[in-house]
C-alpha cells in the first residue's frame, strides 16, 4: 500500500471516528464469520456484508440469497438476505429474528435491514494505483416483543436507526472495512431479563489479506483474528475473538454454497448456513 492509498482509507476511516471515540467488537451473525472469529468487516465478500459492512455490497458483483440458522443455549436466530448490483449502485435487504427463552416468557426482535452502497471511483475520477473506495449504509428497523407460554404477547419497543460504513480494496491482496453502528438510536437487545442495551456510535474497524490466488485468507478486527482455507470446492476456516475458540467449513455445489461453523466459550454456538447463486444456474 502507498502513501497515496493509506491517505485515502485514513481520510475515510477519520470520517467515521469523529462520531465515536471508541471501539468494539461486532456482533457475530453468519455461519460464515462465527468461523473465522468474527472477523468480518475488512473481508465482506458475501451477503454477510448485509449485516457487517453494507459498503462492500458494491463489491460483491453477483446475486446472491442467503438463510442462516444459529442455536444457542436455547436462543435461536434466523437470518436472511439478498444482494443485487446495479450499474448505478449495490443493494441488500436483510432480516434477523431472535428468540430468547427466559422462563415462562420470551424476548422476540425482528430487524430489517435495507442497504445501498456505492463506489467512489465511480463518481470521481481517481488513479487505479490509489485503489478502490466505497461507502455504504443501513437503514434498520427494528420491533421487539415479549410473549409468555399462553399466547399472549406485549410490544416492548421499536425503532429505526443508521449504520454507516466504508470498504477500501487497496491492491489485489489487502482489503480495509470501517463501519459506524447504530448512529441514531443506540437500542439493541441483549437478553430476555435485560432487553435494551445502548451501543450508540459503535465503531468497527478491521482488515484482510488475500494471499494465494485468494485462497488463503486472513482477516483481523478488533481482538478477532480468523482465516480461511479454499481446496477447490471446500472451504476450511478457524479463529478467535479472544475470548472463545471457533471454526467451521463450507462447499460449493453448483449454485448453492453450504457453510457450517462451530464455537465455544462457556457455551457451544452452531451455525449453519445456505448461499444461492442465482446467476449460476444451468
Amino acid at each position: 500500500m502507498n502513501n497515496k492509498q493509506i491517505f485515502v482509507f485514513l481520510l475515510a476511516a477519520c470520517l467515521l471516528i469523529f462520531f465515536c471515540p471508541y471501539a468494539r467488537a461486532t456482533d457475530i451473525l453468519g455461519a460464515r464469520p462465527l468461523g473465522m472469529g468474527g472477523a468480518f468487516v475488512g473481508l465482506a465478500d458475501d451477503a454477510n456484508a448485509i449485516f457487517s459492512n453494507p459498503a462492500a455490497l458494491f463489491k460483491i458483483g453477483k446475486e446472491i440469497l442467503l438463510f442462516s440458522t444459529r442455536r444457542d443455549v436455547g436462543r435461536e436466530y434466523l437470518q436472511f438476505g439478498g444482494v443485487e448490483k446495479t450499474s448505478l449502485a449495490g443493494f441488500g435487504i436483510g432480516y434477523i429474528g431472535k428468540t430468547d427463552p427466559k422462563g415462562a416468557f420470551s424476548y422476540n426482535s425482528q430487524t430489517v435491514y435495507l442497504s445501498v452502497s456505492k463506489e467512489l471511483n465511480q463518481s470521481i475520477k481517481v488513479p487505479k494505483s490509489m485503489g478502490s473506495l466505497s461507502f455504504g449504509m443501513n437503514l434498520k428497523l427494528a420491533s421487539r416483543k415479549l410473549s409468555n407460554i399462553y399466547g399472549g404477547s406485549d410490544d416492548v419497543g421499536s425503532n429505526i436507526d443508521l449504520d454507516l460504513s466504508s470498504y477500501f480494496i487497496a491492491n489485489e491482496y489487502v482489503s480495509i472495512g470501517a463501519t459506524l453502528q447504530n448512529i441514531m438510536n443506540g437500542k439493541t437487545e441483549s437478553s430476555a431479563a435485560s432487553p435494551y442495551e445502548d451501543q450508540r456510535g459503535k465503531f468497527i474497524i478491521g482488515g484482510a489479506l488475500h494471499l494465494l490466488g485468494n485462497n488463503l485468507i486472513l482477516s483481523l478486527e478488533d481482538n478477532a483474528f480468523g482465516g480461511e482455507y479454499k481446496l477447490g470446492e471446500l472451504s476450511i476456516r478457524g479463529g478467535t475473538d479472544g475470548g472463545y475458540l471457533a471454526c467451521g467449513g463450507g462447499i460449493k455445489l453448483g449454485a448453492f454454497l453450504l457453510d457450517y461453523s462451530y464455537a465455544k466459550k462457556d457455551r457451544s454456538v452452531h451455525s449453519v448456513s445456505v448461499s444461492v447463486l442465482p446467476g449460476e444456474f444451468k
